[in-house]
């Protein structure tokens, strides 16, 4: 799975003179890209940024083959099919959304293909970190931060027992790390944990109930 990510600072000012002195407001955001292969065959993709439209039909608007995505709706999945041979387009009108944070699993009849995201990198403010809830069992789950890198670097120790399932480049088999917390043995494969590329997510099985991934990030 090929990512290339670029980040770039948009520095966006706005003044205005409320008498004879000069009143000045600037706000920083950070905004970027981010271009994913979808293998042939199974993939977890995950939506790396802040976004005004999370659909399907923003975020995936022309894929070059049929495809099914799964993603995850409590303890079911919600399904949706795009006809590219009836260029008939995605048939979940518009009710499945790719969260930050989140992930779903695309299935992909043809050959790869190149998907661009684009949106605001997420940041801290004020110090206060960014949370990314893990509940009990199996979730589908991502960075909130467009950054390739094992768990720990990206700022996740999990306070339970807790595996990963990761599907391969080949798109159809697993990497399976597990994480020891009773025993504080940590992950068996590393001591780092798995790493997960920019938009790419992976299954979180928590075994001991809800956990957190907590991280500080700002590039500003």
């Amino acid at each position: 799975m090929r990512t290339k990510t670029l980040l770039l600072t948009a520095a966006l000012a706005a003044a205005g003179a409320a008498t004879s002195m000069a009143q000045s407001i600037y706000s920083v955001n950070a905004v970027g890209y981010v271009n994913k292969t979808i293998v042939s065959g199974y993939t977890i993709v995950a939506n790396p940024f802040k976004v005004a439209d999370d659909t399907l039909d923003s975020l995936i608007p022309s894929p070059t083959s049929d495809l099914v995505t799964y993603t995850q709706s409590g303890a079911s999945y919600l399904i949706a099919n795009y006809d590219f041979s009836g260029a008939s387009g995605w048939d979940d009108g518009g009710f499945v959304h790719m969260s930050l944070g989140a992930a779903t699993v695309v299935f992909n009849a043809g050959a790869p293909f190149t998907v661009t995201f684009v949106g605001e990198v997420q940041q801290s403010v004020g110090g206060a970190p960014l949370v990314n809830h893990i509940p009990s069992g199996q979730n589908l789950r991502s960075s909130i931060v467009p950054q390739a890198g094992t768990l720990t670097t990206l700022g996740y120790v999990p306070t339970t027992d807790l595996t990963t399932y990761q599907i391969g480049a080949d798109g159809a088999t697993f990497a399976i790390w597990n994480y020891d917390f009773s025993g504080a043995s940590g992950w068996d494969n590393g001591p780092d944990g798995p790493t997960l590329g920019v938009a790419e997510g992976a299954y979180f099985d928590a075994f001991g109930g809800q956990d957190n991934w907590s991280r500080v990030f700002t590039v500003n």
